[in-house]
């Protein structure tokens, strides 16, 4: 930890951005999409004292010896700037940076979030969670639960009292490797907590949500339509189609952006 804080600080100085508990400032979007593709009892970790009291928004708080990126998953080419941003990050150790006990830490984000009301149905527990009950998976269709779309690689187990307090909030939105759709919510699932001076919200997994895909829409305009009517039949000039223009909203639609204030 001490070599890696050295070399830290001297590229921060170099570049002037901030570096906040593994993540770095101006790329805040980017860093809080981490996550970890390892079931919950058979993470491999490492035990560091001076990682304690670290905060959910942090990898370091996994104490997770791989960690991966929901960036890795983007379809994405050249320079890209995301949506949620840095407003205010502090913070106290007991000692020297990253080499003694950190006593508190504030984080506070700019970013597009709204609340998440799952409906899971009882028969299709199985397609929320994969057999080692590491994700919520809803991708199987809007049959099978509400949200569809939502893959979220979960930090820790999720408990059914987390469900009234749900959030999900929005770091960028790209065309996802694998997704069916043409452009995917890349998000964090987070829970509220509330305290005296406001609430605050806790992380409790990140992934991404596919936005609807628009239906099939087959416009022409003819005076006669050979196929629908015998040629001596006259057929109005006008416009045809085949399926609708109507797109089911995506999730965030109509969300502003807020201040955020992550624990």
């Amino acid at each position: 930890m001490a070599a890696m804080t050295g070399i830290v600080k001297a590229f921060s100085q170099k570049t002037g951005t901030e570096f906040a508990l593994g993540l770095w400032g101006g790329l805040m979007w980017l860093d809080l999409g981490w996550y970890s593709f390892h079931s919950y009892d058979s993470r491999p970790t490492f035990d560091d004292p001076t990682l304690s009291n670290l905060p959910s928004w942090s990898w370091l708080s996994m104490k997770c010896r791989y960690i991966a990126n929901l960036w890795e998953l983007a379809e994405i080419r050249g320079n890209y700037a995301g949506e949620a941003v840095l407003v205010e990050f502090t913070c106290k150790w007991e000692g020297p940076e990253y080499l003694s006990r950190l006593l508190s830490s504030k984080l506070v984000i700019s970013a597009r979030m709204k609340p998440l009301n799952l409906n899971i149905p009882p028969y299709a527990s199985s397609f929320y969670r994969d057999r080692v009950g590491n994700t919520l998976d809803t991708r199987i269709g809007a049959g099978d639960g509400d949200p569809s779309g939502l893959l979220i690689h979960l930090d820790g187990p999720l408990k059914q009292a987390d469900f009234g307090s749900l959030y999900l909030l929005r770091l960028y939105t790209v065309k996802c490797t694998y997704s069916r759709s043409p452009l995917d919510d890349f998000v964090l699932l987070l829970k509220r907590e509330e305290r005296k001076d406001g609430p605050v919200y806790r992380r409790l997994g990140a992934g991404h949500l596919a936005r609807p895909v628009p239906p099939p829409y087959i416009p022409w305009s003819t005076s006669y339509l050979s196929a629908l009517a015998e040629p001596s039949m006259e057929v109005p000039t006008g416009s045809y189609q085949v399926g609708s223009q109507a797109t089911e909203q995506s999730f965030f639609d109509g969300v502003g952006m807020q201040k955020v204030e992550l624990v």
